[in-house]
């Protein structure tokens, strides 16, 4: 390694107690890592950026290995501070988020305050209008109260007048019966004039006539003439002045009875239409009672409406608030960072982080799954997990912040393209972020020319269906064999448009090999030159511990060239027992559930 040190003098007493009153390396060490544990609690605490920053501290905990000042020892700790400024930007946006939506609500909580007011003043207005309806229904009723017992009386008289006129009517009918029955009582030719006022009195005495008449046809009688004819003329004459007279009074008495009736019939309108006028007042008050009701409640909507605003402005205002501590422990953590940089193990934290966690087994259960994509997700965090389809709805729900990969067409790779294009989008839907799909190998063993077709026809129609996710081409190598096979299918899937071309699907005898991978590779920096894109390496199964991952590593780096920064966005593992070797190794805990498979 180095020059060997030469020999130090003896210290003096003094010295050696001064340098054990010193703290040792590892004390040191243990403070930070300490330092580190806490700002990793105060992170957890801020839900938006928790899985990264926890992820920093995590990732600054791998001190656990020396090794020399190297260049590729740089590059890792140059790549955990870029990691560091990218998360101080998403700090940055988050603050900037929290600021907008404090704008927002404080914008919102204006325009709700002058919905407030504008409530405020229809309900002012309803109730001052409610207020002029009820006084206004009041003098109505008053007025209905006085004209109804004005009313009370002219009915009784308008009653009085109506038996009046009965009785007027009655009477005059009563006097033309009675002269109709005198005129032919006179009448009678045989009858002398002592037997024709005997006749007449008896009538007159049982007729319905009033004593007046009575007393008119005895004085009639009493000074007519002694002879017959002239007793009947003289009475008849009398008889038939007086009649006239009670016929003409009675006619009189009942116009008068129903001129009275008229003038109460008159008198009672003015309180039909104080009837009418009350009802109108009383509909009126209705309406506006409604009308109150009506403002009242929105009033109340406005007032929830707006305290709504006021307590997402407030927690808003928190969240804004609470921005400036972990920016504090950001900066406590940056401080452990550089203390500890130069214990960091390069190699190990860039293979955790390119790790696809795998489960795809026949027995995968949603419990099993979500093990698996909860020892992803801790820290320090893996690049993916790759699952079934079937499982990654309730995944994406469950780990909204996780890469999750699935596959398609898996594993002979034999399914029609237009069907596997669909199932492709399908799983982006459900939440996949990204495709690792099987070309049909068997194909392209059988007759070259039609599988490379048919490879660039099934690259094609996964990468239009999903324009957006991540494409990843399983050549299954270990099937191929053959350099110039492998080369022609890597070449194809490039072109078609794959960002990935991954070596296995882990489901046949002989998965990953380095010779496989070192085609691969040189696809990959041919279609760098042709087309000034850098597609991605995944080497799948088979890897299974940390000194395969670097071999894998310098691989990479002795085709792709030096200045190529190995990272997860260019370069995967996909495995089930890579990451739990790895964090082992690593000396922190994997997290989840371990995973029972030689993928």
């Amino acid at each position: 390694m180095g020059a060997k040190r030469k020999a130090a003098a003896p210290k003096s007493p003094a010295a050696k107690k001064a340098k054990a009153a010193e703290p040792t390396e590892e004390e040191i060490r243990q403070a930070h890592f300490d330092n580190v544990e806490k700002g990793i609690l105060t992170f957890n605490q801020f839900q938006e950026n928790e899985v990264n920053i926890v992820n920093v501290g995590a990732r600054i905990s791998l001190g656990v290995y020396r090794s020399d000042r190297t260049e590729k020892h740089h590059q890792a700790i140059k790549w955990v501070q870029d990691s560091l400024a990218r998360y101080a930007v998403q700090l940055a946006d988050s603050k900037k988020a929290c600021a907008d939506t404090l704008g927002k609500a404080d914008a919102e909580k204006a325009d709700k305050t002058k919905i407030k007011e504008s409530k405020e003043a229809v309900l002012a207005t309803a109730e001052e209008a409610y207020s002029e309806a009820k006084k206004e229904q009041a003098a109505r009723a008053a007025e209905l109260k006085a004209k109804t017992k004005e009313m009370s009386v002219q009915a009784k008289q308008l009653q009085a007048a109506e038996r009046s006129v009965e009785v007027a009517e009655r009477k005059a009918a009563d006097i033309q019966e009675a002269s109709a029955r005198v005129a032919e009582i006179m009448s009678s030719a045989e009858a002398p004039p002592a037997k024709m006022r005997n006749a007449l009195m008896a009538f007159l005495k049982t007729s319905p006539i009033d004593k007046t008449m009575l007393t008119a046809a005895q004085g009639a009688m009493a000074s007519a003439g002694s002879g017959r004819t002239q007793f009947q003329t003289d009475t008849l004459k009398a008889l038939g002045q007086f009649v006239s007279t009670q016929a003409e009074a009675a006619a009189k008495e009942i116009a008068s009875e129903k001129e009275k009736c008229r003038d109460v019939e008159q008198t009672m309108l003015p309180l039909v239409e104080a009837k009418q006028s009350l009802e109108k007042a009383q509909a009126k008050v209705a309406a506006v009672k409604k009308q109150l009701d009506d403002a009242v409640a929105a009033k109340k909507d406005a007032a929830a409406a707006l305290q709504a605003v006021v307590d997402e402005a407030e927690q808003a205002q928190q969240d804004f608030d609470g921005n400036a501590d972990l920016v504090k422990t950001m900066e406590e953590v940056r401080h452990s960072f550089e203390a500890l940089r130069d214990a960091i193990h390069p190699e190990l934290a860039l293979a955790i982080s390119c790790v696809d966690h795998t489960t795809l087994n026949d027995t995968d259960t949603p419990a099993s799954v979500a093990a698996i994509c909860e020892a992803a997700a801790a820290a320090p965090d893996a690049a993916a997990v790759c699952i079934f389809p079937q499982f990654v709805k309730e995944a994406r729900e469950k780990f909204p912040s996780l890469k999750i990969a699935t596959v398609t067409n898996f594993p002979l790779g034999t399914a029609d393209p237009a069907e596997v294009a669909a199932s492709s989008a399908k799983a982006i839907e459900d939440g996949a972020n990204e495709i690792d799909v099987v070309i049909d190998y068997k194909l392209v063993l059988k007759d070259r020319e039609a599988g490379i077709e048919a490879v660039t026809k099934l690259v094609t129609a996964v990468r239009d269906a999903v324009p957006f996710g991540l494409v990843k081409v399983i050549l299954e190598t270990g099937e191929l064999k053959e350099a110039d096979l492998i080369k022609a299918a890597s070449d194809a899937a490039l072109a078609a448009g794959a960002d990935f071309i991954k070596t296995s699907t882990g489901k046949v005898p002989v998965n990953c090999t380095p010779e496989a991978a070192k085609v691969m590779l040189q696809s990959i920096v041919a279609h760098r030159r042709k087309t000034g894109k850098t597609a991605g390496f995944k080497a799948a199964g088979g890897v299974r511990t940390f000194e395969q991952a670097r071999e894998y590593f310098e691989l990479a780096r002795s085709v792709l060239g030096a200045k190529h920064r190995i990272s997860p966005v260019n370069f995967r593992f996909g495995s089930s027992s890579l990451l739990p070797a790895l964090r082992k190794a690593a000396g922190v805990a994997s997290g989840g559930a371990p995973v029972a498979s030689g993928y």
